[in-house]
């Protein structure tokens, strides 16, 4: 989708106009999968405007079906296909789930920040792009073989379970579904028998260490959080990192320069508020022996 219309799309919704943000994706989809999609999201808005305005519904629930379709509809941009990043030599796969845009995870945020750091990097021409979004836990097994990305990139929310974390997903009727340690390592192996390109996954996550160490079963190397991803830190991880993978580091040489960024932001540490240092919450796992 041309830059110009997904900057339309996003200035009707900040400017409160959802109206015409669907007239606009309507207009411009192709695919039929996502134009099912459109269909439904504009018949739950025009139930939803007619239904307030008959006084059905209250304001508060107007406005959360309004944020509802405003996340519908930016996560629809994002699914897009983009035939020309498929035919990169390196694919950044960025994944995201979010059961009923309860969580404010700053998906879109962190898209335009990866997306950035690429278009303004020295290897732009080698490494594609691409967001899935609305995914539920099934949809890994899919999704991932698909395209045989070189790197892996989640956006979820995560608890703290015990001393782990726990992924939450979307179930396929929208509701939260929690991924499991199990279920993720099961998963896991039967994606890495179809797609053998990956060689890491970042889990830009709160608690995922235990999930990173499952990847390092099957990957040359993963990066975790230990902890809480709070405020600017998930943004501030991406950015740094991205830069330095898609202007020729390694991952491993990006990880550190990330971290040592981290270490040297003072804005992110004078608003930090756990007891872990910022730097400290990232970590690069690496292959284990079989």
């Amino acid at each position: 989708m041309p830059n110009q219309e997904i900057r339309a799309i996003k200035n009707h919704i900040a400017e409160g106009q959802t109206d015409q943000a669907l007239e606009v994706i309507e207009r411009i989809i192709q695919a039929e999968d996502l134009k099912d999609e459109i269909v439904l999201l504009k018949a739950k808005w025009n139930r939803g405007k007619e239904e307030f305005r008959k006084g059905i519904i209250q304001q508060s629930d107007w406005e959360l079906l309004t944020a509802r379709i405003n996340h519908g509809i930016l996560l629809l941009i994002e699914q897009i296909p983009n035939k020309s990043e498929v035919k990169k030599d390196k694919i950044v796969l960025f994944l995201y789930s979010n059961p009923n845009g309860r969580y404010d995870l700053g998906f879109d945020k962190e898209v335009d920040i990866i997306r950035s750091a690429l278009e303004r990097s020295r290897d732009q021409e080698k490494y594609g792009f691409i967001v899935e979004g609305g995914l539920t836990i099934d949809d890994l097994e899919v999704v991932i073989p698909k395209y045989n990305p070189t790197i892996i990139h989640f956006c979820v929310n995560s608890i703290r379970n015990g001393g782990n974390g726990l992924m939450i997903f979307e179930g396929s009727d929208g509701t939260e579904v929690e991924f499991t340690y199990e279920v993720f390592k099961e998963i896991m192996e039967e994606v890495f028998q179809k797609s053998h390109s990956t060689t890491c996954c970042v889990l830009n996550t709160c608690f995922s260490q235990n999930y990173g160490e499952i990847l390092t079963k099957h990957l040359p190397s993963a990066v975790a959080m230990q902890d809480l991803t709070t405020g600017a830190l998930p943004f501030e991880f991406s950015r740094i990192f991205y830069t330095n993978l898609f202007n020729g580091s390694t991952v491993e040489s990006a990880f550190r320069k990330t971290v040592r960024g981290i270490r040297l932001n003072r804005e992110l540490h004078r608003n930090w508020n756990i007891a872990r240092r910022p730097e400290e919450v990232p970590v690069l796992l690496k292959r284990k022996a079989k």
